[in-house]
């Protein structure tokens, strides 16, 4: 039976194990469903800000960067890096560590490729530096660097934009800047998201900073607005907003309206924000001491000592000396209101101290911190600087590059257009010097034709003598007739001419460079000797006996006596 037991409850563990990892999954978000700002939306909407539970953290942690990395999402995987820093944070604080979580993550941190992310790891850091450590200096330098990223973007290109606009008001109002305050609370309102910062938190702040200064229309409209937006969602800020609207009314001089404000807040918040009812409480007793109900302001001012739970609210004490000083006035104790009049002075003087010292480390810091991002600025612009240098550099090689590339294709466009035309020149030269060829061989074979027709005629003729007188008339007249055909005229050189130069290039050219005293008739001798036309033909052609071929070829030699005995003719025609 033990070992069945055992038996079961280790498999039950195991199923546990099995299906915690898969339970756990289940309960997180499908960031998939969403669009792109929606997702960074829901994200901040749902970060751990405040969990202890280091496990889940992690677990949600991984969650997000893996469905980031399916995404293709920079920022949400960057920004959940920046929650588990935070994370770690809260931890290290709540469990009493001294807190290095962002300050180990810096030098990391400032890899991070996307600059929002960036930004937002500065603001958060900056935040730490401020409430936790009270470093001034370094707080107020991570918040300028981050504002200037972010301004640098455009808080309209920031999907949690209020997020930061609501921490920059507040700091300025902290440090007593109500004006620059009152710029970042406006624009918060105007990137409204309820889903990331309650639109009745902004609103009250910026009342509040309207309020300290004596802008009271503008910060009563303010403190309606928080009734209004915090109406039905939350009773706490309801009785803020009561707070602040029944303050602003006394102040106008309006007690007798402020009073149902004033009850209202006492009503709502004795319990949950006991430090308002209290400042309530005070505000109903001066409200009460200027309509002349002595008695019922006491009982206001009591309350309002039972409420207070020692709650760091400087407002409290000064209003509180304020009313025990109306409230002997009226009652007419001199002595107490002299004496609570010099505690408020002495309060007051306190309160200067610590604000002075505040608004001069602020001072101080914002000098620090401006020079910083002076240095800063100066470093990003000789980077920038350096990079349009760099462009330059690599856009006029590309251009030089390119032009080099469109000039060698243009030569190479030129040149093979230049190849193509010589190869249309040669080959229609080729055409021209087969036709001229053809045109010549046909002149030749056609000389030969009527050669070898005058040598039959001649031989016919020759029998004709014997056979038939008259037959031998006709024929040598026919004789005559082909023979004056076969003779080259002038007109027939010339065509011969320009054929033969077409067939033999050069070859007039160079034989009257080296022998100018060559006559026409033996310039023709040797063209025809280049074509290998016979003696026979060249006497025909010319129109002379084959002896006279004979002697002109004879000539020929003697002029040419540079050359040896033994060389023909025709070999020394070849070699021109």
């Amino acid at each position: 039976m033990i070992r069945m037991a055992t038996f079961f409850r280790t498999g039950y563990i195991l199923l546990l194990a099995y299906l915690y990892p898969h339970t756990i999954a289940a309960q997180f978000t499908n960031y998939k469903r969403f669009l792109p700002d929606d997702r960074i939306v829901q994200l901040w909407a749902e970060a751990p800000f405040h969990s202890l539970d280091t496990v889940w953290v992690n677990k949600w942690v991984d969650h997000v960067q893996k469905q980031a990395v399916e995404l293709g999402d920079e920022r949400m995987y960057w920004y959940a890096f920046v929650f588990r820093i935070n994370q770690r944070a809260i931890f290290q604080a709540k469990t009493g560590q001294r807190v290095t979580s962002y300050t180990d993550a810096e030098a990391f941190a400032e890899t991070i490729p996307v600059p929002v992310v960036r930004a937002s790891f500065y603001c958060l850091h900056g935040q730490d530096q401020l409430r936790r450590y009270r470093n001034i200096d370094k707080g107020i330098r991570l918040l300028l660097r981050a504002k200037a990223i972010f301004e640098q973007i455009g808080y309209e290109h920031i999907p949690e934009a209020i997020v930061y606009l609501r921490s920059f008001g507040d700091d300025y109002y902290w440090f007593e800047d109500y004006r620059m305050a009152i710029r970042y609370m406006e624009l918060a309102a105007r990137f409204r998201c309820d889903k990331l910062v309650k639109q009745y938190y902004c609103q009250n702040t910026l009342a509040l900073s309207y309020l300290q200064l004596k802008d009271y229309d503008r910060a009563l409209k303010g403190f309606r607005n928080v009734l209004r937006f915090a109406n039905g969602k939350s009773s706490d800020w309801v009785g803020i907003g009561c707070n602040g609207s029944g303050n602003t009314l006394r102040l106008m001089g309006k007690p007798r309206e402020a009073l149902p404000y004033l009850y209202r807040d006492i009503a709502l918040n004795s319990i949950h924000v006991p430090e308002s009812a209290a400042l309530s409480c005070l505000y109903v007793a001066q409200s009460l001491i200027a309509l002349d109900s002595l008695a019922k302001a006491k009982t206001f001012i009591d309350q309002a000592r039972s409420l207070y739970n020692g709650y760091v609210f400087s407002p409290y004490w000064v209003n509180y000396y304020e009313v025990l000083a109306d409230y002997h006035r009226k009652t007419g104790n001199t002595p107490k209101t002299i004496l609570y009049q010099d505690s408020i002075i002495a309060i007051k003087d306190s309160l200067k101290v610590v604000f002075g010292s505040r608004a001069l480390s602020l001072a101080e810091s914002r000098s620090k911190a401006e020079r910083y991002m002076h240095d800063l600025a100066l470093v990003e612009t000789e980077k920038q600087n350096a990079i349009w240098l760099r462009n330059i550099i690599i856009g006029s090689l590309t251009i030089v590059a390119l032009l080099g590339l469109y000039a060698l294709n243009q030569r190479r466009q030129k040149l093979q257009q230049e190849k193509q035309v010589q190869e249309e020149q040669r080959k229609r030269a080729d055409e021209q010097l087969v036709f001229a060829r053809t045109q010549l061989d046909q002149y030749i074979a056609n000389l030969k034709e009527k050669n070898d027709l005058i040598t039959q005629i001649s031989e016919e003729l020759e029998q004709a003598r014997q056979d038939s007188p008259e037959q031998a008339a006709i024929q040598n007249q026919q004789l005559n007739t082909l023979r004056q055909s076969v003779i080259l005229t002038d007109d027939d050189w010339v065509q011969f001419r320009q054929l033969f130069e077409q067939v033999n290039p050069r070859f007039l050219e160079l034989l009257r460079t080296a022998y100018p005293e060559l006559t026409p008739a033996e310039i023709r001798l040797l063209c025809l000797l280049k074509l290998g036309v016979g003696s026979k033909e060249m006497a025909f052609m010319s129109g002379v006996s084959t002896e006279a071929i004979r002697k002109t070829r004879y000539r020929l030699r003697k002029k040419l006596e540079g050359y040896p005995q033994e060389i023909a003719l025709k070999s020394l025609v070849a070699q021109l």
